[in-house]
């Protein structure tokens, strides 16, 4: 069973038993919406052939639909060791300390920002071979004229078609450590000569369980137009999340 270890925040899951550190502050950390090298922090869980819609030119999504995907349809799946990832862009971090100046906890945050990783272990791919065609198959028919009579005009779609599954994996400061055969991290982190406790503000979301969890995924920005008597998915044009 996978478990994504969150620092102090997980207790008893990965932490080792040590001296209590004082502790000058503390950092909250959020990934929902999180890019890495891998794809996006999948902290909602959304399995491939998801179909999430939101307003043109901004970033909240409400997953509409999940497809079923025939087998046929699927890429066979690209297996990899344990590998280390960054995090690219969207990840936040909150710095509470007192008497900090903004400037000061701005440089905190950054740094952490560049020094959070994600560890994963047995990442395995599954990917839709042709996701336009997959999405307009005529068996869909009904269910775009469906969704485009509550998103139609303003709204964009974004069909999840890469999914990175892994067996075991964790986020932290740090390398890794293993603990009961988990991956486990330190409770804290120093950062520019002060020393933090971690917490994570959607860590209920972010326990990944299961086997194979859908850790990170990919996807594909479409627009619904009108077509005869169908209508069609292409790609969306001049929108800016």
């Amino acid at each position: 069973m996978l478990r994504l270890v969150l620092l102090a925040l997980v207790m008893g899951v990965g932490a080792v038993p040590s001296a209590a550190v004082a502790q000058d502050g503390s950092l909250l950390v959020n990934l929902t919406r999180t890019r890495t090298a891998l794809g996006v922090v999948n902290t909602e869980l959304v399995p491939i052939g998801s179909l999430l819609v939101r307003e043109r030119g901004a970033d909240k999504m409400t997953l509409l639909d999940t497809l079923d995907i025939p087998a046929d349809a699927l890429q066979r799946p690209q297996s990899a060791g344990l590998i280390s990832v960054n995090l690219s862009s969207g990840v936040s971090v909150g710095v509470s300390v007192a008497f900090l100046s903004p400037s000061k906890a701005a440089a905190i945050a950054a740094e952490a920002k560049r020094q959070l990783k994600f560890f994963v272990k047995d990442v395995t791919t599954e990917r839709l071979k042709s996701p336009l065609a997959t999405i307009n198959s005529p068996t869909l028919k009904a269910q775009r004229a469906f969704y485009a009579s509550f998103y139609g005009e303003g709204y964009v779609y974004e069909l999840v078609y890469d999914v990175k599954r892994v067996n075991e994996g964790g986020i932290g400061f740090g390398r890794p450590f293993k603990v009961d055969g988990k991956l486990g991290f330190p409770q804290s982190v120093r950062l520019q000569g002060l020393q933090f406790a971690v917490a994570y503000d959607n860590a209920s979301s972010l326990e990944f369980g299961g086997n194979q969890a859908p850790m990170f995924y990919r996807t594909q920005t479409y627009e619904l137009v009108k077509a005869g008597d169908d209508y069609r998915f292409v790609p969306a044009s001049d929108d800016e999340e």
